[in-house]
Formats: structure tokens, C-alpha cells, sequence
């Protein structure tokens, strides 16, 4: 999860920097990007009824949120959020995770100590 994670912030910065070069892309098939982590990608234009107005990029058989780039408006969306809401409700959510897990392990640790004392 912290590959992915990671993977979607990195490719996020990219769009926003404008260096994702999604138009190579966007033929209808499935690209494997050795240089985005080795992720297939699908892209697909969105248009509207005065043109293009921005893409979309998805991946196809994996769980990993669907990403909207709107040309007019500069928004990057994440699973229908704003990229800044859904980086805090993750990292969020990741921390709560990292925290619970290393709070388990140390229960198991104190658990350990007292049986072998």
C-alpha cells in the first residue's frame, strides 16, 4: 500500500508540474510505464461540448484510484476529490494504520518479555 501510495502522489506532481506526457497514451490501449513503477496505465481525453478540456488516467486490474486532470479549471482530481483531500484523508488513514500495527507489536513485544521473565 505504501508503493501505491507514493506511486499516485509522484504521478499527481507530475501532472501538476505538466511533465506527464498522457497524450502518448491515449490511443485506447494499456501502456506498461516502466518509469512510473512499472504500473500499466490507460489515459482517455475528457471533452466537452467547446473541446478537450482535460484526461483521465486510470489503471487497468489494480485497485488504484482513478486520476482527472481538468484543463480549464487546474484541477487535479483523485477518485472524485481534490488531490489535496484525498492525500490528507490517505497519509491520514496510513499513519492511523502504521500506528496501530506498531502499537501491536508492542503489546506482543511486553506480552513476550513478561512470559519469558
Amino acid at each position: 500500500m505504501e508503493k501505491d501510495i507514493k506511486f499516485i502522489k509522484v504521478l499527481c506532481k507530475r501532472i501538476l508540474k505538466e511533465k506527464f506526457a498522457w497524450e502518448k497514451y491515449q490511443n485506447g490501449g494499456c501502456y506498461y510505464i516502466p518509469n512510473l513503477g512499472g504500473r500499466v496505465i490507460q489515459t482517455e481525453r475528457i471533452v466537452c461540448s467547446y473541446g478537450l478540456c482535460g484526461y483521465s488516467v486510470w489503471f487497468p486490474n489494480s485497485n488504484l484510484p482513478e486520476i482527472q486532470w481538468d484543463f480549464d479549471l487546474h484541477k487535479l482530481s483523485v477518485d472524485d476529490m481534490s488531490f489535496s483531500q484525498w492525500w490528507q484523508e490517505t497519509f491520514a488513514a496510513y499513519l492511523k494504520e502504521q500506528n496501530r500495527a506498531a502499537r501491536e507489536l508492542a503489546f506482543v513485544r511486553y506480552i513476550k518479555d513478561k512470559c519469558h521473565a
